[in-house]
């Protein structure tokens, strides 16, 4: 039942940019609102939003493009507008009462339409890992979620939750010298972000 909520919230993204097409991942915030990263959309002339990607309830919708942050650092967030109609938001969870360790999935489209078997879109895929650091800025702020989580290029922006299906931020970069260390954006900064947008 977590999964098929999940999925349910999880967008598929296409934005047209001017070296062509930017493809993301991103989740239902709220009524009217879907997070993702700000690399997906930012200078996009065009914004697709697709929900039930892969599935015969396929479906595409335009999205505006209402805030946009800073690609390749922990406000790398944009925030969309768009008709999300039947789509049950997803909730953010309250990281103060998430233990190092704890078991988290990322939901995305890794790979995009280079996959996809149909004219549906791709389908959605799912990566399990851990928690496995809270990393702080200088100041004692959290800055990001680290996870030994594989995130490949397509689910830039995907929602990365707990077993409840609350947000733990969104799958945003891989680092480190094997590309095996996932950086999540955590939904403390979402909330800062786009308090108008989330639950």
């Amino acid at each position: 039942a977590v999964r098929e909520q999940v999925r349910r919230s999880t967008v598929w993204i296409r934005a047209q940019v001017a070296e062509g097409e930017s493809e993301g991942s991103g989740f239902v915030s709220r009524q009217g609102w879907v997070l993702t990263n700000a690399h997906v959309v930012e200078n996009s002339r065009s914004v697709q939003v697709v929900f039930d990607s892969g599935t015969p309830q396929h479906r595409a919708r335009p999205a505006r493009v209402v805030r946009v942050g800073a690609p390749g650092t922990a406000q790398d967030i944009a925030l969309l507008a768009v008709d999300t109609a039947g789509v049950p938001p997803l909730r953010l969870a309250d990281l103060d009462k998430l233990p190092q360790g704890s078991p988290i999935a990322a939901f995305g489209f890794p790979l995009g339409a280079s996959v996809a078997a149909s004219g549906r879109g791709p389908e959605i895929s799912l990566r399990g890992g851990r928690v496995s650091a809270f990393r702080r800025d200088g100041a004692g702020k959290l800055e990001w979620v680290e996870s030994d989580m594989l995130i490949e290029v397509g689910s830039s922006g995907g929602p990365v939750v707990t077993p409840e299906a609350r947000v733990v931020g969104l799958s945003t970069m891989v680092v480190g010298p094997l590309l095996r260390t996932a950086r999540v954006v955590p939904s403390t900064n979402l909330r800062a972000f786009a308090p108008q947008a989330v639950q």
